[in-house]
């Protein structure tokens, strides 16, 4: 079952799956959407009634008009379909929506799974920031010269789960026709609009807070998780050998596991 929310004027689809007693809330990564969690959700379906939010853009949800913020967009989403006590998982840029959710909403939560969060604030100005921003730069030159299937192809390369080349031709048209959010979405996980990381703020998270990272991932990712479990007391870091950034996608089993 699906149904649709009005936030700030944004069209946000929220599908249902499952019959348990547990309320869930699952929010996939950009250029994704809730079928990407499906096999992930199914896990829990007897055990809890998960709802699974499309992002603006993306899936069953309206279009995103490219200037609100749209990690607040979502978060305020989840925050919306949420019961008290429930067990919160978001994926890559969706991670970073649930984190926001949970420190604005704590009375909300009871469980917070994170998949690798992109959420670069805390360790920019730092060398492996640097580094990362460097491996970053073909992708932001094909954009600004409006090549987003090249674009589409690096940045698949570098966050993706599977080679561009065995991707469908129909998916890759997909991911060329929205690249643009990765570089529209970025002031949300870079200037932290939502001041998830201002001071206090993570440290009064009172619930159950895993932090997961697949060790084929990009090389950023383990210091954006290390710094993120660092700020949250009693947070439980857990790395996946073979498993890269599409892990809830490629791995659901071995996450769903992690998150129980």
């Amino acid at each position: 079952m699906t149904d649709h929310l009005t936030i700030r004027g944004h069209d946000i689809a929220v599908t249902t799956l499952g019959d348990g007693p547990l309320p869930m809330v699952m929010i996939h990564c950009s250029l994704g959407n809730h079928r990407s969690l499906a096999r992930l959700a199914k896990a829990f379906a007897n055990t809890h009634r998960i709802r699974l939010i499309d992002m603006p853009g993306h899936g069953n949800s309206g279009p995103w008009d490219g200037e609100a913020d749209i990690q607040g967009l979502v978060s305020d989403a989840a925050a919306e379909v949420a019961e008290p006590g429930s067990h919160v998982f978001g994926h890559s840029f969706g991670a970073t929506a649930a984190l926001r959710m949970a420190v604005d909403h704590p009375e909300l939560v009871s469980r917070l799974a994170l998949y690798e969060p992109v959420y670069f604030t805390p360790i920019i100005g730092t060398p492996a920031y640097d580094a990362y921003l460097a491996r970053f730069a073909p992708f932001v030159a094909e954009m600004e010269a409006g090549r987003h299937d090249s674009a589409a192809e690096i940045f698949n390369g570098m966050w993706g789960g599977t080679a561009w080349d065995v991707l469908p031709a129909f998916v890759r048209r997909d991911m060329a026709a929205r690249i643009w959010f990765i570089m529209a979405s970025e002031r949300a996980f870079e200037g932290d609009v939502g001041g998830v990381f201002a001071p206090g703020r993570l440290e009064r998270l009172i619930c159950d807070v895993t932090l997961m990272l697949g060790h084929q991932t990009e090389p950023v990712m383990p210091h954006v998780m290390q710094a993120i479990h660092d700020r949250i007391p009693g947070s439980r870091l857990v790395r996946f050998e073979e498993v890269g950034h599409m892990g809830p996608l490629t791995h659901p089993g071995l996450v769903a596991r992690t998150m129980l």
